[in-house]
């Protein structure tokens, strides 16, 4: 079996979390595993990867908040992990934190290692952020102040970051230029919006609807911001936009999303927990049951390499499954673009924790249809990319956690 081109893992060190933030999606999958990832499972980890695996790794560290496992602790897992490379692998790593927790030792080893990004959940609005992403501990101060001071830091230590916001009603009532500007003042230069879990794959065709008017001004208004500036250092990353721009440009490898993916995720994506289960998605799955899918293929354990894992029946079972519904709309006029999609949040409606199969035209093949438009409309197709003029394309640097390319 040849090696994958590309491989990126998941790990979830802990789900514990510090905050308590009302749209957090693993109260939705039910998942309240909070065990800690062990210098033995992490060894195990280690331990799967061979000349067969693959030449670009890249390790995504996730939580509950990662950052609740101390430094130290990453950098032992680190080392571990780096046993998987050599001259002719490359491994990376991100780390995906709610950044309440950075100080000036969390900065100085993003600072020392280049193959370590980060990208931080923060919500621009003080109110919102105040808001949606409380702290647990109410004595504690404002997030959106301790969030602020703590992008002040990385931006003293000039550590590059992206920041992932979710995109509430009150947000969508905010003029799109306004909330730019927000996003301008507080530093960020790299962003990516994600409506709420229930909106996104299980919302109204009116809420759908409503975030596609105010992502259509935000586009516009950053097209205008980029092309005002006169620094590059200046201009606005937004990952929907982007995401679009390559897709209609196509010079660089694929860059894919949740709503633009040429592969099935199973090719190139897994999931280990704290225990040392594998799943062969993104962790949005994870705790979530359906009558016709199993979705864990085991424990690490149970397997002496990623190769034994690739040749599982398990696995190919399950990666048959998901192309099975990536096909099922292959009539519609964006299955040349989209590929199928997600097959799990194109096909599957929640309730209570359990998925239930449901093949009808769902929000999140509206949504998608709304963002890929983009890619086949004239008018669209040239603002998306009047937004990215100023840049070269080998200057563009986004947060590793936002882009995957294939």
């Amino acid at each position: 079996m040849s090696y994958k081109k590309y491989l990126s893992i998941l790990l979830k060190p802990t789900n514990a979390c510090n905050m308590k933030c009302s749209f957090c999606y693993q109260k939705i999958n039910s998942y309240s595993n909070f065990q800690s990832m062990s210098n033995e499972t992490i060894n195990i980890i280690a331990d799967l990867f061979d000349e067969k695996t693959s030449r670009n790794i890249n390790f995504q560290w996730i939580g509950g908040e990662c950052f609740l496992k101390e430094l130290d602790y990453y950098k032992n897992a680190t080392e571990i992990l780096s046993r998987a490379s050599n001259d002719t692998v490359a491994i990376n790593h991100c780390f995906q934190t709610n950044g309440s927790l950075i100080d000036e030792r969390w900065c100085q080893y993003f600072k020392d290692n280049k193959n370590v990004s980060l990208s931080i959940s923060f919500e621009v609005i003080p109110d919102i952020q105040n808001k949606y992403r409380p702290f647990i501990d109410t004595s504690s101060p404002p997030s959106y102040d301790v969030l602020t001071s703590n992008l002040d830091l990385l931006r003293y230590y000039n550590i590059n970051f992206g920041v992932l916001s979710v995109i509430t009603p009150e947000v969508i009532e905010i003029d799109a230029k306004k909330w730019l500007k927000e996003v301008f003042k507080v530093g960020v230069r790299s962003i990516g919006l994600q409506l709420c879990y229930q909106d996104s794959y299980w919302g109204s065709e009116n809420t759908i609807g409503k975030y596609l008017e105010w992502l259509s001004d935000l586009f516009i208004a950053q097209s205008d911001h980029n092309n005002s500036v006169t620094h590059q250092s200046d201009c606005i990353l937004i990952r929907e936009s982007y995401y679009l721009y390559n897709t209609i440009i196509m010079e660089q490898p694929l860059i894919v999303s949740c709503h633009n993916n040429i592969k099935n995720c199973a090719d190139y994506l897994f999931t280990i927990d704290a225990t040392g289960s594998i799943f062969s998605y993104c962790d949005s799955f994870i705790g979530l049951k359906a009558e016709s899918i199993d979705f864990c293929l085991g424990n690490i354990r149970d397997y002496s390499s990623f190769s034994e894992i690739f040749e599982s029946k398990k696995y190919n079972d399950l990666k048959s499954t998901y192309d099975k519904f990536r096909r099922l709309c292959g009539d519609c006029k964006y299955h040349i673009i989209c590929n199928g999609g997600c097959p799990l949040f194109k096909n599957f409606s929640i309730d209570n924790g359990v998925l239930s199969e449901n093949k009808t035209n769902s929000s999140y093949c509206l949504l998608a249809r709304g963002l890929l438009s983009y890619c086949l409309d004239i008018e669209k197709r040239n603002l998306i990319k009047s937004i990215y003029n100023y840049f070269r394309n080998d200057s563009i640097r986004p947060c590793s956690f936002f882009l995957t390319k294939i």
